[in-house]
């Protein structure tokens, strides 16, 4: 059985990578948008569209006025957790979900740039993505200058750190948004950090330190978040059964 999902992709440099290879493998087909290209995006999902991906980017979640079509993809996410369709965002894409349930989106008193651990809270246990490794603390790759500040009362906050409240959450049954990177190798990674040196530099990393950070850990990386990502791509088949 193959199941269909939208993929939103902000940059050329942001593509699923990792996450789309682990999707494709689960027989999830991507069809991709790419509003940077010009690329519409709709109000709702077509009618053949049993999930939607949202990648990361460089710009803000809130930065409507630079990229207008952002308020397309905030009420796309919206009408697709109205229909509790199967939704991930992730970095970028988890701020859009947040900001467009009613969230707030804003500057991060410190940039996570690198492998980075965080808590799954108790809150997780029992969830059909995050339940397994409920009440542990795991790590992922980090890219990011902002985060969730706030949430409304219906979403279910599922793991955080000292530096960032919402690492990931839920809304709905079916709609995630976090705030890591499932989806970048090393080699993505770098490329990040060799287009973007005064951002690394900001954070007080070291662009070697990262580079050696990430790469040391893609092993486990994968090994964390594989699994968590084929347990979205039954998510989406079961509701293209429905």
């Amino acid at each position: 059985m193959v199941s269909t999902i939208l993929v939103i992709q902000h940059e050329e440099t942001g593509p699923p990578s990792w996450v789309g290879q682990w999707l494709a493998a689960s027989g999830v087909a991507l069809e991709m948008l790419h509003p940077f290209r010009g690329d519409k995006i709709p109000s709702e999902a077509p009618p053949h569209i049993a999930g939607l991906l949202v990648m990361g980017g460089s710009m803000g979640a809130n930065d409507d006025a630079v990229y207008p079509w952002l308020c397309d993809e905030r009420a796309l996410m919206a009408s697709c957790v109205e229909q509790d369709m199967p939704v991930l965002g992730i970095c970028l894409g988890g701020q859009m979900l947040a900001t467009a349930i009613g969230g707030l989106v804003t500057r991060a008193p410190v940039s996570e740039l690198g492998v980075y651990a965080f808590d799954v809270h108790d809150a997780a246990a029992g969830d059909l993505l995050f339940g397994p490794i409920a009440r542990t603390k795991v790590v992922a790759c980090q890219w990011h200058q902002d985060y969730i500040a706030a949430l409304p009362e219906h979403a279910t906050i599922l793991a955080s750190n000292a530096n960032c409240p919402v690492q990931a959450f839920r809304v709905g049954q079916n709609a995630y948004g976090i705030q890591f990177h499932p989806e970048v190798d090393g080699a993505i990674f770098s490329s990040w950090v060799d287009d973007a040196t005064d951002v690394v530099e900001e954070s007080g990393r070291g662009l070697e330190e990262v580079k050696v950070e990430v790469g040391t850990a893609q092993g486990q990386l994968h090994a964390t978040w594989k699994p968590i990502v084929q347990s979205w791509a039954r998510m989406v088949h079961a509701y293209r059964g429905n």
